[in-house]
């Protein structure tokens, strides 16, 4: 069953926090970035980041996987584009663990403070079988 995208709010941007615990008074952050969305295709762009006090909790793919589910499923997008340096590692960890599967490699598509990295595309659609779990398990399938 194809659903339609709801209508996006008149600020795109939002906000979400996780912490491990004991909660952190700030672990880090995600977000659906509004520049990358395209409604009419119903794909949205994400990316996140976390302090180094609270890497290696759990916590980043706990709120990747969170984000992803309520887009794909509330918001209605049929797929969320990641991507991540190959050189880190953790954030490889994170992109699995949250049902992000690697899709390909973008040969020297970003520049990182020590020069030109590739990235990682690991994306998440849904009704495919590459989807966030709904209920925090990792990947799943959708049919």
């Amino acid at each position: 069953m194809t659903q339609a995208l709801s209508t996006p709010p008149a600020s795109p941007a939002g906000a979400l926090a996780a912490a491990p615990q004991p909660v952190l008074p700030a672990a880090g952050g995600l977000l659906l970035r509004p520049w990358d969305m395209d409604f009419d295709d119903g794909i949205a762009a994400c990316a996140y980041w976390v302090l180094p006090a609270a890497r290696g909790t759990g916590v980043a793919s706990r709120a990747l996987t969170a984000v992803s589910a309520w887009a794909l499923e509330e918001i209605g997008f049929h797929r969320l584009e990641l991507d991540h340096s190959t050189r880190n590692h953790a954030s490889c960890r994170v992109a699995a663990k949250a049902g992000f599967l690697l899709e390909g490699t973008k040969r020297s598509a970003a520049v990182h403070g020590d020069g030109r990295h590739d990235m990682h595309y690991t994306p998440a659609s849904r009704g495919t079988g590459h989807s966030p779990d709904l209920r925090g398990q990792g990947s799943s399938p959708s049919a």
